[in-house]
């Protein structure tokens, strides 16, 4: 099952621990969506068993171990992908990298 899924990640830059494998990780890319006060709001595409499973591969040590509230975890059909900020969307294993405003590197 694919999983859309968004929370707000409380520290200095958004990007992942490591950059997960799309092929072992279940994690299909992530998107940076707006920058808060004292947080960034996240998103990503997740292939999962269950929606705790998504959660948990958010929250994953190498990945975003601080992840803070959660916005949504939405269940979607099978090759379902965000129609808004696709082409934004970083792909895991590509050389595209998310962008946002207030980027940490002033991307």
């Amino acid at each position: 099952m694919r999983y859309w899924i968004s929370w707000n990640q409380p520290s200095d830059d958004y990007r992942p621990m490591t950059v997960p494998d799309e092929s072992t990780s279940g994690i299909l890319g992530y998107w940076c969506s707006s920058k808060g006060i004292e947080y960034w709001t996240l998103c990503a595409l997740i292939e999962a068993g269950s929606k705790e499973l998504a959660e948990t591969l958010i929250t994953n040590k190498k990945h975003w171990p601080d992840a803070g509230k959660w916005r949504f975890c939405k269940e979607q059909a099978d090759g379902w992908e965000p129609k808004q900020h696709k082409e934004q969307m970083a792909r895991i294993g590509s050389r595209h990298e998310s962008r946002c405003i207030g980027h940490p590197d002033g991307k």
